[in-house]
């Protein structure tokens, strides 16, 4: 079941040059979601995000924000060096991958594991 994602400040510009606003990037996702989501599906992500669009400051974020709604999925997976488990998010669906798009997650680095199997790549 397809969950509803706001699109927050949907006439931001995350690409100026290209007059591309957070709203026509979700649209995007939307377009070519039956060819992303296989390669993204129960896979822990690492995400590249951009609040302020490709101008401002990125950054890469592993795990899910607390804010994040109560049906995004996540695996917990242990970070050493950060002496706890990181819940990465795993982008199962359109709604999901809609969600992400309105964090501005501008590139999508999913793991070489599967959420049942992160043991084996």
């Amino acid at each position: 079941m397809t969950k509803p994602v706001e699109v927050t400040n949907p006439d931001k510009l995350l690409w100026p040059a290209l007059a591309i606003t957070k709203r026509r990037y979700v649209d995007y996702l939307d377009a070519v979601r039956d060819r992303m989501l296989p390669w993204l599906r129960e896979r822990p992500l690492t995400l590249v995000r951009a609040p302020d669009g490709v101008g401002g400051e990125r950054y890469y974020q592993k795990d899910t924000p607390r804010y994040a709604p109560s049906w995004i999925r996540t695996v917990a997976i242990p970070a050493p060096s950060a002496k706890r488990e990181v819940a990465y998010t795993v982008c199962n669906d359109t709604s999901t991958l809609a969600w992400l798009g309105n964090q501005a997650a501008l590139e999508f680095h999913p793991a070489p594991v599967r959420r049942d199997r992160l043991e084996r790549p």
